[in-house]
């Protein structure tokens, strides 16, 4: 039969012991007031008054509330739902990690929690056991915030632990690096403007008419993972988010994907270059918008958006930056200069 307590010394060195099933039951239930008794370690008891008077509490239910017992209150919603954040951070799958973060961003977060869950019964699992243990920290923690010393913790309650088989191997399997390096630079040309799937549907190169609208077909990323199929691609996709190079974030209700800034630093590099060779094929209206884009981007980032001069020939680089000049910023305009002086010594 499971039996559960905490073995804890007092500050005078006295030890008691504490049933850790009744002190989590006192967390929880919202039905009844929990006392902690200090002197015997007891977990005391009673029903709350039924707030309509449809049931009246027997009188021998009632009970003297001594001095030296502690009340225990229930674990706060706030505290609740940092225990579901943490929770969703630990999912392996990110589709359903992604379910969970937007339940959790919309009203009554925990009814859309428990929800989502309902659809994911491997990770319903993993919640449990997930909040059986944070609750089983939480009565350590209350008992230590009493300056007591816990000096033992027994559970043989049984734990359902999720079979390693549920995640399937596909998922596991590391991109190469050849394809990381493509995931990223396909992610850098969909950055905050389109999510997993369309990322995927980009390497893959799918004539979705989403990919052809914004015109991620003419992307050096396009169709470069085609010998792979679109779960092929997601899963290697997945393994990056979960690597920390790329992450989704919510906008409204549309899941966006971005590069991390580790990961920018990295693609950035090839990132201007495309951009170099847009704006080379560009003329008037179409080349005027690109460099109205780039002298908003950040300061710093325009910096090394010049650097990207170098991936095209010397003419084709004279004219954009002639024509990024017109356009620009006062400091800006003093970079560009240097750059264009610096083309024309080395010819």
């Amino acid at each position: 039969m499971p039996h559960s307590y905490l073995r804890a010394k007092r500050p005078d060195g006295s030890e008691c012991t504490i049933d850790l099933i009744e002190l989590e039951t006192a967390f929880d239930d919202d039905m009844a007031e929990y006392y902690f008794a200090p002197q015997s370690g007891r977990i005391i008891s009673h029903l709350k008054p039924e707030p309509f008077g449809y049931a009246d509490i027997e009188e021998d239910d009632e009970i003297e509330i001594e001095e030296d017992w502690l009340p225990i209150d229930r674990v706060s919603s706030h505290e609740r739902f940092r225990w579901m954040e943490e929770f969703t951070t630990t999912v392996y799958s990110v589709t359903a990690q992604m379910a969970l973060r937007q339940a959790l961003s919309q009203k009554k977060p925990f009814r859309n929690f428990k929800d989502a869950l309902m659809e994911y019964p491997g990770v319903s699992r993993q919640w449990f056991v997930f909040e059986d243990t944070k609750r089983r920290q939480y009565a350590v923690d209350f008992i230590e915030s009493l300056d007591w010393e816990v000096v033992e913790v027994v559970d043989n309650r049984p734990v359902q632990a999720v079979a390693e088989e549920e995640i399937d191997p596909a998922a596991k399997l590391a991109p190469t690096e050849e394809e990381r390096q493509w995931i990223l630079r396909g992610a850098s040309e969909i950055a905050a403007k389109g999510g997993r799937s369309q990322l995927a549907l980009l390497l893959k190169g799918s004539k979705d008419k989403k990919v052809l609208k914004h015109g991620l077909n003419d992307s050096d990323a396009y169709g470069k993972l085609s010998i792979l199929t679109i779960e092929e691609i997601e899963n290697r996709i997945d393994h990056i988010i979960r690597q920390g190079d790329l992450r989704v974030e919510f906008f409204g209700d549309l899941p966006l994907i971005l590069v991390t800034d580790q990961a920018w630093e990295e693609v950035r590099p090839w990132s201007n270059a495309q951009q170099w060779r847009r704006a080379a094929s560009a003329s008037g209206r179409e080349l005027e918008d690109i460099l109205l884009q780039w002298r908003n981007r950040p300061r710093p980032e325009q910096l090394h958006l010049l650097d990207g001069a170098a991936s095209l020939d010397k003419d084709s680089a004279l004219r954009i930056l002639h024509a990024w000049h017109s356009v620009a910023g006062k400091e800006m305009r003093v970079r560009i200069e240097e750059k264009i002086q610096a083309a024309i010594d080395r010819a």
